[in-house]
């Protein structure tokens, strides 16, 4: 029994110390532009870095600052709460934009020199590559989104090679999904359960990043 116990405090011990997180203070600077353009500085905006944080409730600020009349920001952050390998960076103005998030960024470490953008999309070429020969009674149906889904479009007779349609791309989005199929029943089944011969495809495209296709191979 008395084993038992010390094995106890050994483990309860070992917790304490390994459950401990010294509080560490890293920078956070850049500037903040309307859009890719850059033509736009945004002033007087908060930037904060949340994170999630041990225990409940929603993402604290650990960190914030505002931008200058040149869109330049400055300012530090503690990680000493921060449970996860990962900070997001978000804004908040007053000009009607309201609250955006601007990003991911990896926790733990210094943030300077930043670019970031309010509303950084870009317009990406949707392209197919095939060997196929379709008809008139063939059609490609596609989405940007799986709900609301919104819009879908129809090409009848679609060929290699060509732009079939335009979509916006933004790392800040995630991985969007992107349902397609020949026909709509295959359409649906990639909307709804990704399961078609066609599979649902997710794209990412880095800010202003103007160099990319979304590329559909039908076998």
């Amino acid at each position: 029994m008395k084993n038992i116990i010390n094995i106890c405090i050994v483990i309860g011990v070992l917790f304490f110390f390994s459950s401990c997180k010294k509080a560490e203070n890293y920078t956070v600077s850049g500037f903040l532009y309307l859009d890719c353009s850059k033509t736009q500085v945004m002033k007087g905006v908060n930037i904060q870095i949340v994170g999630s944080t041990a225990g409940f409730g929603a993402p604290a600020a650990m960190g914030q600052g505002y931008t200058d009349d040149r869109g330049y920001f400055s300012f530090t952050y503690n990680d000493k709460e921060l449970n996860s390998r990962s900070v997001l960076i978000r804004a908040f103005s007053n000009s009607g934009i309201g609250l955006v998030d601007l990003g991911s960024m990896d926790s733990s470490q210094d943030l300077v020199g930043l670019t970031l953008y309010m509303d950084p999309k870009v317009t990406v070429p949707i392209k197919i590559t095939t060997n196929r020969t379709f008809t008139n009674n063939d059609t490609l149906y596609f989405g940007t989104q799986t709900f609301p889904l919104f819009p879908i479009i129809k090409v009848v007779n679609p060929s290699n090679g060509q732009i079939i349609g335009t979509t916006t791309g933004s790392i800040l989005d995630g991985r969007k999904p992107f349902p397609w199929g020949i026909g709509y029943s295959d359409f649906n089944r990639s909307n709804y359960s990704g399961n078609n011969p066609y599979q649902l495809l997710y794209y990412t495209f880095p800010p202003c990043e103007t160099q990319k296709e979304l590329v559909l191979n039908i076998p």
